[in-house]
């Protein structure tokens, strides 16, 4: 008995010190057929599914709830459905943001980049208090917006500047009160509320990622496995993945949903 719990105690050491995960246990919920260019979830556990010109909303159970396309602005880019409330859809041509309610209905004109003084807008994400980001290449700098005024509210200044070298962004979010740049390399950054340069994670190979309650999940390069680490104790872990090749991930407390090439299949998790 005094045997076990020593080896018992000497694995959780191993675990705590060396961030390794307790092992989880995946049950398979639902698979939803699909070639998705990007996916994302909400609060509630809707999924969100873009595949070309057409968003469509899903339940968490994998039931079609509601759909949206424009194929006058052509492709979907991305989506953020992190508001209250609010989902937006970015159009990198025609530089375009449109802004839905939950049944995924326009609540208002579409915004043009343009107008902004952004004529080579690529990456956008929503902000809080009703603002939004978005990355353009030609200013190398990405700017915060107010939704209601449609001004510019902050922004980076010259990225290539604050990095020390020119990278090629792929992705933005908003998390708490800081923004995350991940480019083409695998290499994620962040940045402060006013866009004020805070520093590079000590992470890469970064495929596709979210943020936690200040902790970072980050699907690695070969998508066998979700990597995480907490950006205040720098504590790190991992994740197995019950299948290789993931795309893209989204990943809560209780389920995990997995992007493949013609599915997205949605695992519910139970730790050991």
């Amino acid at each position: 008995m005094r045997s076990s719990v020593f080896r018992f105690s000497l694995l959780w050491i191993v675990i705590c010190c060396f961030g390794m995960s307790p092992q989880q246990d995946f049950k398979l919920i639902t698979e939803i057929a699909c070639n998705a260019d990007d996916i994302s979830t909400d609060d509630a556990g809707n999924i969100y599914i873009v595949e070309g010109d057409v968003l469509t909303k899903y339940s968490a159970a994998g039931i079609r709830l509601c759909s949206y396309s424009n194929k006058l602005l052509g492709s979907i880019s991305s989506i953020d459905v992190s508001g209250t409330l609010v989902v937006m859809v970015f159009y990198t041509n025609p530089g375009k943001a449109l802004f839905l309610d939950n049944n995924l209905t326009i609540i208002r004109d579409p915004m043009k980049m343009p107008d902004l003084g952004l004529d080579d807008a690529r990456l956008s994400c929503l902000s809080s208090e009703k603002g939004f980001w978005v990355y353009d290449a030609q200013k190398d700098a990405i700017t915060r917006i107010s939704i209601n005024t449609q001004s510019i509210l902050t922004e980076t200044g010259l990225l290539s500047q604050a990095l020390g070298e020119k990278v090629e962004p792929q992705r933005i979010l908003e998390s708490g009160d800081k923004l995350f740049l991940l480019t083409r390399s695998g290499r994620l950054y962040n940045f402060d509320h006013f866009g004020t340069y805070l520093g590079q994670l000590d992470i890469s190979g970064v495929r596709s990622f979210q943020v936690n309650d200040n902790k970072v999940f980050y699907l690695d390069s070969a998508g066998t496995r979700i990597d995480w680490m907490t950006m205040k104790t720098f504590e790190r872990g991992n994740i197995a993945l019950p299948e290789d090749s993931a795309l893209s991930f989204r990943y809560d407390a209780k389920k995990i949903f997995l992007q493949y090439p013609r599915k997205l299949s949605v695992y519910g998790l139970s730790g050991d």
